[in-house]
C-alpha cells in the first residue's frame, strides 16, 4: 500500500496549512538552487574550454572582443542600412552591448536567408559626437536609412543628421 507523506486536513480531504507551506518552500529553494547550481557548471561544446579547435564560427566574436572596423559590412543587397551600434566605450575599451547587437543583427541577416540588404556597422564610441560621425559616414557610403544609436543623447545627435539629410 502506498501512502501520501502529506498529512491532509481532516475537515476538507486537502493538504494541511503546514504541508502546502512545506511543498512552497522546497519549489522556491529548487527554483533559486538551480540556476545557481547550473552555473557552477563547467562549460563545454562550442564556446567552452572543450571547444572545437577551429573556436568560434566565423564572424561571431567573443564576449569582449576588439570592437569590428569602422567600415565592416554585413551582406551585399540594393537595400543600404547604417547600424550604428556602441561597440567601443567612451573609454576606449571594447562594449560588450554594443558587440553583442552587433553579433545579434549578423545572426539575424545569416537566418533571414532572402537578404538582399546591406548593413553598414557604424561604431558611435557612446559618444554623441561619435554617433554624428556616424551617421555622417554611413550616409555618404549610400545608407538609405539608420538603425540606433542605442542612446538618447546619441540617438538626438543622430537623428538631427539624419534629419537634414532627409533619411528616416
Amino acid at each position: 500500500m502506498i501512502s501520501c507523506p502529506l498529512k491532509l486536513d481532516r475537515k476538507y480531504k486537502t493538504p494541511s496549512r503546514a504541508a502546502r507551506k512545506g511543498k512552497a518552500l522546497s519549489a522556491f529553494c529548487l527554483l533559486v538552487l538551480l540556476p545557481a547550481l547550473a552555473a557552477c557548471n563547467s562549460v563545454t561544446g562550442m564556446f567552452g574550454p572543450g571547444a572545437p579547435a577551429g573556436g568560434m564560427p566565423p564572424g561571431i566574436h567573443a564576449e569582449s572582443p576588439a570592437p569590428p572596423a569602422m567600415g565592416e559590412r554585413i551582406g551585399s543587397g540594393e537595400a543600404k542600412v547604417g547600424l550604428v551600434l556602441p561597440l567601443t566605450q567612451a573609454s576606449g575599451g571594447p562594449s560588450s552591448v554594443g558587440v553583442s547587437l552587433r553579433n545579434a543583427a549578423e545572426l539575424a541577416y545569416l537566418n533571414a536567408g532572402n537578404n538582399d540588404i546591406t548593413l553598414f556597422v557604424k561604431d558611435d564610441r557612446s559618444t554623441p559626437e561619435g554617433a554624428r560621425a556616424a551617421v555622417q559616414s554611413a550616409l555618404a557610403e549610400g545608407a538609405e536609412l539608420i538603425i540606433g544609436p542605442l542612446f538618447a543623447s546619441n540617438a538626438r545627435e543622430a537623428a538631427a543628421v539624419a534629419r537634414s539629410a532627409g533619411k528616416p
